[in-house]
């Protein structure tokens, strides 16, 4: 499949003398939105709850894991959390995922206290973490941009240096080549998900041991 591109005579020298097509950050195009997503308040928030019930499910089995020395010892009270605690990490074993485990909510209001901050201000932090997240990974993207045709008078005039520049071809396998898909509005991150499979893989590297007291 053969693919061109439209350059002006100093990035058409530069293309030949280096043998390679030159590749920027998304920034640097002229369409400040080519590469942009985002994350939404409402994928932030249940991303958010998430996390919040991931750090409690993560102490929580910490605490269980034990030596075969020194096994701990359970109160009748908490055996049903740590019975619901023991099916979830089966089922998260299995399938590498980790669920918002709704068991857990009892235990929300000790987690300020255990991060010693404030519901607002976690939620405030955890939404620019995202944020400069998001940035950081479009701009680590290198992005290049081909034509179909050779004879487009727009590309010709905004990057082939205005009627006065070149247009190589480039002949390419058609798996190797992505049609750009253009959309109205900024494509929104699955942040929830995103979370759930790394949490997922994060809990299942261990194992979860208790003796319950009887």
């Amino acid at each position: 499949m053969i693919v061109y591109k439209y350059l002006d005579e100093n990035a058409a020298l530069q293309t030949l003398e280096n043998k390679c097509v030159l590749f920027r950050c998304p920034e640097q195009y002229r369409d400040h939105t080519d590469s942009l997503f985002f994350c939404s308040d409402e994928e932030k928030d249940k991303a958010y709850k998430l996390y919040i019930n991931y750090l409690m499910f993560k102490n929580l089995r910490e605490e269980l894991i034990q030596s075969k020395s020194k096994p701990i010892k359970l109160k009748p009270i908490a055996k049903p959390y740590m019975f619901a605690m023991e099916e979830a990490y089966k089922l998260i074993k299995m399938t590498k995922r980790y669920t918002y485990q709704p068991y857990l909510a009892i235990f929300n209001k000790f987690i300020n206290k255990y991060l010693d901050k404030k519901d607002k201000d976690l939620r405030i932090e955890f939404s620019k973490a995202i944020n400069d997240s998001c940035k950081k990974i479009r701009d680590s993207a290198l992005v290049t941009c081909f034509c179909k045709s050779c004879n487009e008078r727009i590309m010709w005039d905004r990057y082939g240096g205005g009627y006065e520049g070149v247009c190589f071809g480039f002949d390419f396998d058609e798996n190797n080549i992505r049609e750009v898909e253009y959309v109205k509005k900024p494509i929104s991150f699955n942040l929830h998900e995103a979370f759930e499979i790394r949490f997922g893989h994060e809990i299942a590297k261990c194992e979860l041991h208790y003796d319950e007291q009887k």
